[in-house]
């Protein structure tokens, strides 16, 4: 776990990523050497994040998806989701830009 201390930006508006309100970002990373040992530390790392949840915003850093998460895209786009959505489909109804992290 990585704590990250916003330093005031945030409240002074110099950053687009996180909520104005926020004091800090909490980052998970792990990695591991044995792949029989996936399903084990994924799950650990599962059980870390839902009881720190309620301690924390239920908003993520885009740049780093978790694809396991319920529902990544509102947890990541919050209330631009459905905008965001809505672009997407405008502008690229056949989905030719289409890469992890896209907009689906």
């Amino acid at each position: 776990m990585n704590f990250t201390q916003l330093g005031g930006e945030v409240v002074e508006g110099k950053s687009s990523y996180f909520p104005k309100s926020a004091i800090m970002v909490l980052s998970y990373f792990m990695q591991w050497t044995y792949p029989e040992l996936t399903d084990e530390l994924k799950l650990f790392l599962k059980n870390l994040y839902n009881k720190v949840l309620p301690f924390v915003s239920i908003y993520c850093f885009p740049n780093l998806i978790d694809y396991d998460l319920t529902d990544y895209m509102e947890q990541y786009y919050g209330s631009n989701k459905n905008k965001l959505v809505k672009i997407k489909q405008k502008y690229d109804p056949l989905n030719v830009f289409k890469y992890r992290q896209s907009i689906r």
